[in-house]
């Protein structure tokens, strides 16, 4: 359900919304966002952008979420997770985040 991108600089800022995917809710997004920081026991230096896209692949749902993550000196890494910021729950980004940052 995830992948991951790395990148040598920062990919996105937070809460920056691409495409033609209709804007989240700004308290969903946050709440992701959070979820995400506490994933990583909110490390100094952490700087965290959720990015809701509308996803073209054929067989991909609609909507997919981009958690990106950035840190002073650290190359930045993207988390991908194919669903809408609104259908997201605790689990889904806790895993996916932990996943992202242990694999490289």
């Amino acid at each position: 359900m995830c992948h991951v991108v790395r990148a040598r600089r920062p990919l996105v800022p937070p809460f920056v919304f691409a495409g033609n995917a209709p804007r989240p809710d700004p308290a969903a997004a946050a709440r992701v966002r959070g979820w995400a920081e506490d994933a990583l026991a909110r490390p100094a230096g952490l700087v965290v952008g959720v990015t809701q896209l509308a996803c073209r692949e054929e067989g991909c749902p609609p909507l997919e979420t981009c958690i990106s993550l950035h840190w002073d000196g650290r190359p930045s890494v993207a988390v991908t997770i194919h669903a809408a910021v609104a259908e997201l729950d605790q689990d889904d980004v806790v895993q996916a985040v932990r996943k992202a940052v242990t694999a490289g």
